[in-house]
């Protein structure tokens, strides 16, 4: 594939993002989880209408709390495989930035 004149092979990048940065994986998929749980306990016991992210709350809205978050957080893991099959060298500040969200966002759920 050949973006902006610079050729891109996204299967070599994302296989050496999994192999290098594997630690990174297992931090934003714990934080993803905890995010999807702080999320729909919050979501559960207080209301969806305080979600701060707009996408998830209307996916909550219009699929319910579990499906509706769960949504969220699969379109989250997606945008960072592809964004890590585009550039292996921006991988770890992607999966990094990604991390930090989701636990701001646990942090938010549990004491906001």
């Amino acid at each position: 594939m050949k973006i902006l004149g610079e050729y891109i092979n996204p299967r070599k990048n994302l296989a050496e993002s999994f192999s290098a940065y594997r630690f990174l994986w297992i931090l934003l998929i714990t934080s993803a989880l905890m995010d999807f749980l702080s999320t729909v306990h919050f979501m559960g016991t207080k209301c969806i209408c305080l979600e701060a992210n707009v996408l998830v709350r209307f996916l909550a809205y219009q699929y319910g709390i579990v499906p509706g978050v769960f949504i969220g957080k699969l379109l989250q893991l997606i945008s960072a495989v592809g964004f890590s099959s585009l550039s292996f060298r921006l991988s770890p500040l992607i999966l990094f930035s990604l991390t930090v969200a989701n636990l701001i966002a646990v942090a938010v759920n549990l004491l906001g």
